[in-house]
């Protein structure tokens, strides 16, 4: 991992997700650099099982508004959707406002669980989903959400979605 300035950790290694010293390793610098502001694990080969362990490192982490987990192997976002949601069992949620799921191959299940858990989400602003192969359900439950009136709440102003 790769940290620029006191702000951006990019993880420049391709094999995260596949090998757990690394993955345990990211996860203990996590815990102790509560400065970062934006995460870019793209490309890591990050899966459902090794994301619960970046997440649990995540969970108190105060700073961080950028998540990028582009082109991973995520296919149910069960650990996001914790990580994200605010609904009274997390006190301590980081204030991420940017978080970018592009080119995961999500199943069906996964990608509905996600866009349902939204609703609880009070800073997620920008959303990226492009080639995430949502749901046909999970596109119609996200389409409410993205009206004003309909959920005063949910703060979603961008949302970029390749169905």
């Amino acid at each position: 991992m790769n940290c620029g300035g006191d702000q951006e950790a990019v993880g420049d290694g391709r094999n995260c997700g596949r090998d757990p010293n690394l993955t345990q390793a990211l996860a203990a610098h996590l815990v102790n650099a509560s400065h970062v502001k934006t995460l870019v694990l793209s490309h890591n080969a990050i899966s459902d099982s090794t994301l619960v362990c970046i997440v649990t490192a995540l969970r108190a982490h105060g700073a961080l508004v950028t998540l990028d987990l582009a082109g991973n192997q995520l296919r149910t976002l069960g650990a996001i959707e914790q990580l994200m949601t605010e609904n009274g069992r997390m006190h301590q949620a980081p204030p991420i406002t940017t978080l970018v799921l592009r080119d995961n191959r999500l199943s069906r299940e996964g990608s509905v669980s996600f866009v349902r858990s939204l609703k609880f989400n009070l800073r997620l602003t920008s959303l990226d989903l492009r080639n995430c192969h949502l749901a046909e359900s999970a596109c119609i439950l996200l389409g409410p959400m993205l009206q004003v009136s309909a959920l005063p709440a949910c703060p979603l102003r961008a949302v970029r979605v390749q169905y």
